[in-house]
Order: C-alpha cells, then sequence, then structure tokens
C-alpha cells in the first residue's frame, strides 16, 4: 500500500529502519483515529493514527497502563510520535 501521508512514512522508515514494509488498512472504530497493521519480514505492529497528543496526558495510554499494572495482557508500546498522533504498538491480532 502506498502511503499518502508523509508522516506516518518517515515515522515508520526511522523506526523499522527499512523502507520494505506492508501497510495494511484495519477497521477502525467510530472515532476519528485510523489502524494500520505493519508488516515487515515475519514481524507485525498496529500503528494507531490520532490527533496531536501529551503522552502524559493521553486517556489511552492511561488505561494501557493501568491495564498493565493489574496483569493483563496489553499491547507493549514500540515507539510514539505525539506531535503527529501516532502510536506503534506490537501486533497481539497475529
Amino acid at each position: 500500500m502506498h502511503i499518502v501521508d508523509t508522516s506516518i512514512q518517515d515515522f515508520l522508515d526511522t523506526t523499522l529502519e527499512s523502507n520494505v514494509y506492508r501497510v495494511f488498512s484495519l477497521a477502525g472504530d467510530a472515532s476519528s483515529r485510523r489502524y494500520f497493521r505493519i508488516v515487515l519480514d515475519q514481524s507485525s505492529w498496529v500503528l494507531m493514527k490520532w490527533e496531536p497528543f501529551d503522552p502524559d496526558n493521553y486517556p489511552f495510554l492511561s488505561v494501557l497502563n493501568h491495564f498493565k499494572k493489574n496483569e493483563v495482557r496489553v499491547p507493549q508500546v514500540v515507539k510514539l510520535a505525539p506531535s503527529q498522533g501516532l502510536v506503534l504498538l506490537e501486533d497481539l491480532g497475529i
């Protein structure tokens, strides 16, 4: 898939240290968030794209950390780009 948003492409190129990954759109929820499955070789991640956020005051991360502290299996955060609204997560769906 060709990525129209160059900020996403730059983020992935830098984070994955490659530009040969594949990107697949995933069904989202009713919000304006967008989700993508990123595949590189035998590894995959989920990329969430939303509006810019403050990582110290971001409900998604607060809930994720709360669940993690209570030993609920949640995806690991691989990389954040708060000013771009990007969160790269471990893929628990494959």
